[in-house]
């Protein structure tokens, strides 16, 4: 028989299907979804397994603008953890958590929250990590 799927790495993300909003706090199901949702309780994603989650890197089509930043937030039960990304600037697309790891256990609700600030340009966003055991 093959590896032991239950100690299998796996790379999952997501996407917005829209433009953030520009000033606002919006909420996607963790593996990406058609709409931001100004209600988390809309986006949440059931996870019916134990796994963690790490190695997070956001994208955005457009950089957010001078002194301005899409911050990427995953969240459990309601809750932000420490697993977070920004994007900042005129130039940057791309952000990172290559540190923080976070555990879901069975029955967890996780979503990824995004704040742009004030005057972001409006974007596409992507993001991806790891999930394993």
């Amino acid at each position: 028989m093959g590896a032991d799927y239950r100690k299998a790495h796996h790379t999952n993300g997501g996407g917005a299907a829209a433009n953030l909003v520009t000033g606002a706090t919006v909420y996607l199901p963790i593996f990406g979804g058609p709409a931001n949702h100004a209600a988390e309780v809309r986006a949440e994603q059931y996870f019916s397994v134990a796994c963690t989650l790490r190695n997070l890197r956001v994208h955005s089509h457009n950089p957010p603008g001078a002194g301005e930043s899409y911050i990427f937030t995953v969240r459990v039960n309601g809750g932000a953890t420490l697993l977070t990304a920004t994007i900042a600037g005129a130039v940057d697309t791309e952000g990172t958590d290559l540190v923080n790891g976070i555990a879901i256990a069975p029955g967890d609700y996780v979503t990824m929250q995004i704040i742009s600030s004030v005057a972001a340009v409006a974007s596409y966003t992507t993001w991806g990590f790891e999930q394993g055991t």
